[in-house]
């Protein structure tokens, strides 16, 4: 996908001149001469202290091959490759995982924060520290990576060549540490392992309207079935869970809850600057599929396997496909940008895939004031008053005063209403508390992965792993399939872990963390697959403590089964048109329901009957050219307002109803909403004197649906396509207000399909009613094939660079839509070679 300026694009360039500023200027000419890293077909680059020549191999598709004699020279090229790709990006997700985002830009709105509220909430996070902190405890070999990545993307810097980012900022470049790669890491792995935010939610809405209004809007113990690990591997105990609201809580929060005088509001994100895809890096991912299929199902014999990682759609991705040949091994697959070891791929041995297991690392604890003896505040735990330890924070910020800011730490951690000023008035002094991870062995289990000969020693690496509780589906050219998710479980007696808990007594603290092989594990499953689509993977009450919660629905995973179950034999093929999959699950039951309650009857306007039509004959499908997929997202937006709204101040139009809405997760709310019977009191409008049921709220709400579609599509329901009124647009950070940024940096609109809960999800927010801008999705697809890994095939939305105009930024993008894929391990005379390089040791002669 070409960005060489058109005319159109260029008279927008042009146009920018009026303002007269640097900024444009830089546009303008970044435009009509793109000078980005060029691509000789040979060359040799001198890197002081390679200690072997190492060849790189760039192919047709923008990945490279790195072939080299040692861990420490394969790191230091790729290091130099990826900043010589994706510097900018590796910046700015820096930048935002150490709080540090405001230096550069300024306080802008991001999403519903601003950077400022970003910068504060990840600074007292201690992202950096934690870094620091890991690797500390890391031995020699884990840091070899590390160390030469951070050495490779410092010789690039060398060079002197700015992005186009840099220039536009006037910001410069400071050195690569190993220990950002960590930093980064940390922050991804923070987004994937917790249920604060739902938690989080729930205590604001019973703050807000109580806790009886708060099951109604968010229920505190949702469980979906059915569970994706094999009966084999449920266990044979049956236990009781604690509760989620425990009685301190019901007893007393309503006292401890502030009166609400003087509430901010929620950044407006109608007119971004920066594309707010990148809170969910910080604010919590729950998405990806991934499964593995026996050889006993499969035409080759040998197992298949599949995963697609659902992460935040940003142009460039916050992927980098690389092939890292070794003597010893070597790996094919994709890295997060910063972070040099691969998350998802083969080293032709064993293939391995990851999804988030939704497992609760996190816990809210409510504080109670309480006074020292010296007059100063405090909190009380146990009877006895407690010093707040306070720290303090300096966030520059571009083109303003410094922001100086003081946050309140108990036992527990930081309090929230300190990190968000939104929070502030909204809920009592509540703590976030989360496992200590200060030491774990993340890098070293990932290393020796790379190394495994086979399935078992793969699940012998991954023992390791203890920041989040992933997923990993694995398989070996053996035969062998499996699921592993090792991580450091919290044991927690007494609660549930759902809703906050009192921090006023022990009564509710941890009692430490589960041993690994205590965890839920299988191999070789008898019923020949393993699929997993963060949904739960057993019952609650089969784990002696809670272990999953707040996970996805099951739409995902049951239409993989269902797509698995299907054939008797299945092929690679299969795999990647699973993947492709956009039918939800429980739509025919939706539909049949549809038809008893909107069908066959007249609402009195012929425009309204006609799109009633499309509704009841919809296949249940979020395809592109869908009139039905368009009206059934409508139609549950409008379900949810006057279903749960009412039982939140200001109704629908109301702030709290927008934050509530305003993180990914909320699906599950609407999953368990079209779960409900058709008396249920979730159904009565609180404000009403009559008992609404589901037939009315469905009535009415269709008419709400079709209303807003003449709004804003016109009045024909024949141009209310899902593909047209949701366009796909891979959108760079700098591209969320279009215009001359968008045209620039922005990939080509595409139109869309899938939903937010189909296998080729395209997740919108609820709160982003008007646009519904698809935030996160499966920007990477892998496939795997046990009996030829050179057959591996991937597609990726976007591409490897992060220059616009060059040739591998987006171009790969159209093809991911359509479900092309291509090969991630081509054999050598199979590889479409665009370029190959020699990276010797030396000082560089001139710029590279």
């Amino acid at each position: 996908m070409s960005r060489r300026p058109t005319l159109p694009r260029l008279a927008l360039l042009l146009g920018s001149l009026l303002t007269a500023a640097c900024a444009p200027m830089h546009l303008l000419g970044y435009s009509l001469f793109p000078d980005y890293p060029d691509a000789p077909e040979t060359a040799e680059y001198r890197l002081p202290g390679i200690s072997s020549p190492v060849t790189v191999t760039l192919r047709d598709d923008g990945l490279y091959r790195i072939a080299a004699e040692n861990e420490a020279d394969l790191f230091y090229v790729q290091g130099y490759l990826q900043a010589r790709d994706r510097l900018f990006q590796m910046d700015f997700i820096r930048r935002m995982a150490e709080g540090r985002l405001s230096e550069v830009l300024g306080n802008q709105s991001m999403g519903d924060k601003t950077t400022v509220d970003l910068d504060v909430f990840n600074r007292f996070m201690g992202f950096s520290e934690q870094a620091e902190a890991l690797y500390a405890a890391m031995g020699p070999d884990e840091r070899v990576a590390l160390d030469a990545f951070a050495d490779g993307v410092n010789a690039w810097i060398a060079t002197g060549e700015r992005t186009l980012e840099h220039r536009l900022l006037d910001a410069t470049m400071r050195p690569w540490r190993a220990t950002d790669s960590l930093t980064i890491f940390r922050v991804l792995m923070f987004g994937l392992t917790h249920n604060y935010t739902r938690e989080l939610r729930r205590l604001v809405i019973a703050c807000a309207s109580g806790i009886d209004a708060m099951e109604r809007v968010w229920p505190s113990a949702i469980e979906f079935g059915p569970y994706f690990l094999p009966t084999e591997a449920l266990g044979e105990g049956e236990y009781t869970l604690p509760p989620a609201v425990v009685p301190e809580m019901r007893d007393e929060l309503a006292a401890l809850c502030p009166d609400g005088a003087g509430k901010s509001t929620l950044a407006q994100n109608d007119n971004l600057e920066l594309y707010n895809p990148l809170q969910l890096l910080q604010g919590g991912i729950q998405s990806s599929n991934n499964w593995v299929v026996a050889g006993s199902r499969t035409a080759s014999g040998k197992p298949l396997l599949a995963n697609d990682p659902h992460l935040p759609q940003l142009n460039p991705p916050i992927v980098w496909g690389i092939t890292q040949a070794l003597p010893e091994t070597e790996v094919s697959g994709f890295t997060i940008v910063g972070v040099p070891l691969a998350f998802v791929g083969h080293n032709f041995h064993v293939a391995w895939g990851s999804t988030i297991n939704n497992v609760d690392l996190q816990d809210l604890y409510v504080q109670k004031p309480a006074r020292l003896s010296d007059g100063t505040d405090g909190y009380a735990y146990d009877g006895t008053a407690v010093a707040w330890e306070r720290r303090t924070e300096r966030i520059h910020v571009k083109g303003e005063k410094p922001v100086e800011v003081t946050v309140r730490f108990s036992k527990h951690g930081p309090l929230l209403n300190d990190l968000d000023p939104f929070l502030r008035d909204r809920i009592p002094l509540t703590a976030l508390h989360s496992v200590n991870l200060d030491d774990t062995n993340d890098a070293r289990a990932l290393r020796k992965a790379a190394y495994a000969k086979n399935a078992r020693e793969y699940v012998e690496a991954m023992q390791d792993f203890d920041s989040a509780c992933i997923s990993w589906v694995f398989a070996d050219t053996s035969g062998d399939i499996g699921f592993t998710s090792p991580c450091r479980v919290p044991v927690r007696p007494s609660h549930l872990g759902t809703f906050p808990v009192p921090g006023w007594t022990s009564a509710y603290e941890w009692t430490g963390v589960y041993d690994k092989a205590q965890l839920p594990r299988v191999m070789n499953p008898e019923q020949g697959w393993i699929a997993t689509a963060n949904n739960r993977s057993l019952p609650s009450s089969r784990f002696a403590t809670p272990y999953n919660n707040d996970p996805s629905p099951p739409n995902r995973y049951v239409r993989i089964a269902d797509r698995l179950n299907e054939k008797p034999t299945l092929t690679l093929e299969d795999m990647s048109a699973i993947q492709m999959d956009t039918g939800l699950s429980y739509g025919p039951a939706l539909v049949a329901e549809f038809r008893d309650v909107l069908c066959g009857r007249s609402f009195g306007s012929p425009i309204t009957d006609t799109a009633a039509g499309h509704l009841c004959e919809w296949n249940a499908d979020a395809s592109a050219d869908s009139v039905g997929a368009t009206l059934f997202a409508l139609l549950t937006h409008a379900v949810l307002d006057r279903a749960m709204a009412d039982d939140l101040p200001g109704g629908a139009e109301g702030e709290l109803w927008k934050f509530v809405q305003s993180i990914p997760h909320f699906e599950t709310n609407v999953d368990w909403l079209w779960t409900r019977a058709a008396i249920d009191p979730v159904w009565d409008d609180v404000r009403t004197p009559k008992v609404e049921n589901r037939a009315m709220i469905l009535r009415a709400a269709f008419e709400d649906a079709v209303g807003v579609a003449r709004e804003r599509y016109g009045d024909d329901p024949a141009a209310w396509k899902w593909g047209t009124v949701r366009p796909f647009v891979l959108q760079h950070p700098f591209g969320g207000k279009g215009g001359i940024l968008g045209s620039v940096f922005n990939a080509d609109a595409l139109a869309g399909t899938g939903a937010p809960e189909t296998v080729f999800k395209n997740q919108y927010l609820r709160s982003d009613r008007a646009r519904m801008h698809v935030m996160a999705g499966p920007s990477l697809r892998f496939a795997a094939d046990l009996s030829d890994l050179h057959k591996s095939r991937f597609s990726l939305a976007g591409g490897e660079s992060g220059w616009p105009g060059s040739p591998h930024y987006a171009d790969l993008t159209q093809e991911w839509m359509e479900g092309k894929t291509r090969a991630l391990s081509p054999r050598p005379e199979e590889t479409k070679v665009k370029a190959v390089w020699i990276f010797v040791d030396g000082r560089p002669s001139e710029k590279q």
